[in-house]
């Protein structure tokens, strides 16, 4: 379970608390005790501390080796529609979005960035499509990311193919972009994801036009229960004069409503398992078509 430095001291508190971690493992900071939640009987680590005869002496047996359905990670929501809560993902679901979008997406051998925080199950995405097919990650400080400028630069001197962005960011590279053509000339992106938050397609006409056919720009939708990403929109120049170019929301109604009828009525779906789409718009898990303009498809 990942826990953002920056979150207030009653947040991070609660989060120990109801998780029962026993250990934290931090990196190395100035001020160690601001730092430290207060919570009893909780063993903190620095990274840098690793040679600590503390640390020598705690149990180090190999753990075995994880299976399909043991947790991958617990990350938990913003609150932003109640009450924070953890989300504990199991490995086969990670492992069934990336299966589902690797070809799609092309993903072997691409150059990735990691720009969001590891709190943010974005960075589960971005780091994992990397690292499972072959692919090579550059971790962008946090500094860059807050300045389009610098990160610009960062994706033409990397030479980055996969970048996953929030709108709002997005938008703020493409008005760098648009002051900067002849380094815009330089990137070496094949697709843009996007997710996060909602996507507003009539702003991305001005890249499309200075980045004609290339990258294609993803829209994915899904929470964090859903694994990241739930469905997939590629956004062509035809998008920018709609109002609206979201994920189809009847198809996720047809997905759950089936579902309820296949068990005469009674929903039997566990709390956070993923349900597979029949509708014509979706494809099923591990076969990957070329997306259609207008249309979305579920990649859970």
């Amino acid at each position: 379970m990942t826990v953002k430095s920056s979150l207030a001291a009653k947040r991070k508190r609660a989060t120990m608390r109801q998780d029962g971690a026993d250990t934290i493992l931090r990196s190395s900071i100035k001020n160690k005790t601001a730092s430290r939640p207060a919570v009893k009987r909780v063993l903190v680590v620095d990274i840098g501390d690793i040679g600590d005869p503390a640390v020598g002496g705690q149990p180090s047996t190999a753990l075995a080796g994880p299976g399909p359905d043991d947790i991958a990670y617990l990350i938990y929501t913003s609150g932003t529609t109640g009450t924070p809560k953890g989300v504990a993902i199991p490995h086969r679901n990670v492992t069934r979005l990336l299966e589902s979008l690797g070809a799609d997406l092309e993903l072997a051998g691409q150059v990735w960035t990691q720009c969001h925080s590891l709190a943010f199950d974005f960075s589960v995405w971005e780091t994992w499509g990397a690292l499972l097919y072959g692919g090579r990650l550059v971790v962008v400080p946090d500094s860059v990311v807050r300045s389009a400028e610098d990160l610009h630069a960062v994706l033409v001197r990397e030479q980055v193919s996969m970048l996953s962005q929030t709108p709002s960011a997005f938008y703020a590279l493409q008005s760098v972009d648009a002051l900067q053509p002849e380094l815009g000339g330089q990137l070496n992106l094949e697709a843009v994801v996007f997710g996060g938050e909602a996507l507003e397609p009539q702003r991305l006409r001005t890249w499309l036009d200075d980045h004609p056919g290339s990258p294609r720009l993803i829209n994915m939708y899904g929470i964090t229960e859903t694994t990241v990403h739930a469905s997939f929109r590629e956004i062509v120049a035809g998008d920018v004069d709609r109002v609206c170019a979201r994920p189809n929301r009847r198809q996720h109604r047809i997905q759950f409503f089936q579902r309820l009828r296949r068990n005469s009525g009674q929903f039997a779906a566990k709390i956070g398992e993923t349900v597979d789409s029949k509708d014509a718009n979706s494809a099923p898990v591990g076969q990957n078509r070329k997306p259609v303009a207008g249309k979305c498809r579920d990649v859970a």
